[in-house]
C-alpha cells in the first residue's frame, strides 16, 4: 500500500488537527498512480463504500479556518445515505493539491499578500471543483469585508456560491482577475499610515488600466460597489483643492444591499479613466497643471465622457474666478452655460468653454507653475 495511503487510514482512524494536512493528505492519496497509470481517485469514485466513507468525511470533518461548503446540488441521497456526486468526489480530489499549497503559503500573511496569492492562474483552474469554488465563496463571504471592501448580498447569504452555466460566482470573478495585469486589490485592503497615501497608490493603478480592464473588473459587484461606495463618500478634496459632484443623474438606488447607492457602471469607469488622465502619476495633486499641459484633443473628450467631472470642472471654474493670479478675475459669460435640474449644481458650463478656459489660462500660467502675481 503507497505509503500516503497508510498514512491517510491512520489519520481517519484516529483523527488529525491540522484541517489543511488532512486535505494535503487527501491530495497526495487521490493523485497518487497504480502500475497503469491510474489515479487513486478513479479507483475511489467507483466505489460505493469509499464515496460513502469520504463523503462522510468532507461533509462531517472541521476543517477549522477554511471550512469546506458542499452545495446541496453536488449531493445525492443512496439508501438513505447522503454521497458527494462521483464527479464532483473526484474533481475535489483531483484539484485539492494546489488549493492546500495556496493555503499554506498565505498562512501567517497580511490581508492583502494572501489576496495576492489567491488571485492567480494557479487558484482559479481549481475552480473546476464546485466544491473548492463554493469553499472559497465562503471564505470570502467571511473574511474580505473591510472598511474599504463592500460585500454584496450574495456573498453574505451565500444564495450564488457555485457557477452554473455561464453565471459565475464572485470568488471566480475576483479570481479571475489575475488575467488584468495592471491591476492589484489589494491597493484597496492594505493598511497605509494615511488615506492620502492609499489615493497616491490607487491613482498610480488606475492610471494604468485600460477599458477592457475596467469592464473585466466590474463585472464583480464586490469591486464595482467597492469602488463606487469609495468615491461617493469621498468627494472631498478629490484633485487637489477640487471637489468632485457626482451627478445624481447617474446614481441608482439599491435595495436589500448594503450599500443603498450606487454610480452608474459607465459613469464610475468614466470618472476614473478622467480623474486618470489630470491627476500625476506620483499623486501630487501640486503637478495638475502639468498634466494638462500635455493634454491632446483626446483626453478631453476622456475628461469629459463623465458627466460628474463636467459638473466638477464647471463648478470649479464658477466659484474660483481667480484661478490664474489674484488680479486676474475669470468672467463666465451666461451664454456658456445651460441649466440642470435635480442636481447640486443648478447649471453647466459647456464642455467647449471649459476647454477653451483650461488652453487660455494654460498660455499665461508660467511654464514652472509659479502663480506670479
Amino acid at each position: 500500500m503507497h505509503e500516503n495511503n497508510k498514512e491517510l487510514i491512520n489519520y481517519i482512524s484516529n483523527g488529525i488537527s491540522n484541517s489543511y494536512d488532512l486535505i494535503d493528505l487527501i491530495s497526495d492519496a487521490m493523485i497518487s498512480t497504480d502500475s497503469v497509470g491510474r489515479r487513486t481517485s478513479d479507483y475511489v469514485c467507483e466505489s460505493l463504500v469509499f464515496r460513502t466513507v469520504f463523503s462522510n468525511l468532507l461533509l462531517n470533518q472541521d476543517f477549522g479556518a477554511f471550512p469546506l461548503y458542499i452545495d446541496s446540488s453536488l449531493l445525492e441521497e443512496n439508501d438513505e445515505v447522503t454521497l458527494v456526486k462521483k464527479e464532483e468526489l473526484l474533481s475535489f480530489f483531483n484539484q485539492s493539491k494546489t488549493l492546500v499549497t495556496i493555503l499554506k503559503e498565505s498562512d501567517g500573511k497580511a490581508e492583502d499578500e494572501k489576496l495576492s496569492l489567491f488571485i492567480s492562474e494557479d487558484l482559479y483552474n481549481v475552480l473546476d471543483s464546485k466544491i473548492i469554488e463554493g469553499s472559497l465563496s465562503k471564505f470570502m463571504s467571511t473574511n474580505l469585508a473591510s472598511n474599504m471592501i463592500i460585500m454584496p448580498s450574495e456573498v453574505t447569504n451565500m444564495t450564488h456560491p457555485i457557477t452554473i452555466g455561464n453565471d459565475e460566482t464572485e470568488a471566480k470573478k475576483i479570481i479571475g482577475l489575475y488575467r488584468v495585469t495592471n491591476f492589484d486589490i489589494a491597493v484597496f485592503t492594505k493598511n497605509y499610515i494615511s488615506d492620502d497615501i492609499r489615493v497616491k497608490e490607487i491613482i498610480k493603478m488606475l492610471k494604468n488600466l485600460t477599458d477592457n480592464d475596467y469592464d473585466e473588473i466590474f463585472k464583480s459587484k464586490i469591486l464595482y460597489y467597492s469602488m463606487s461606495n469609495y468615491l461617493y463618500n469621498n468627494t472631498t478634496d478629490f484633485i487637489s483643492d477640487m471637489d468632485i459632484i457626482i451627478a445624481n443623474s447617474k446614481v441608482e438606488t439599491l435595495e436589500d444591499e448594503p450599500i443603498d447607492k450606487i454610480i452608474q457602471k459607465t459613469e464610475l469607469k468614466n470618472i476614473f479613466r478622467g480623474a486618470s488622465t489630470i491627476v500625476p502619476e506620483d499623486g501630487n495633486v501640486e503637478n495638475v497643471i502639468k498634466e494638462f499641459r500635455k493634454f491632446s484633443d483626446d483626453d478631453y473628450d476622456t475628461l469629459f465622457s463623465s458627466v460628474s467631472l463636467h459638473y466638477t470642472m464647471s463648478n470649479y471654474l464658477d466659484n474660483n474666478h481667480n484661478i490664474i493670479s489674484s488680479d486676474i478675475s475669470l468672467i463666465i459669460p451666461n451664454s456658456t452655460k445651460t441649466p440642470v435640474s435635480g442636481e447640486v449644481i443648478t447649471e453647466v458650463i459647456s464642455k467647449e468653454q471649459i476647454e477653451n478656459t483650461i488652453k487660455g489660462a494654460l498660455e499665461i500660467i508660467p511654464e514652472e507653475g509659479d502663480y506670479t502675481d
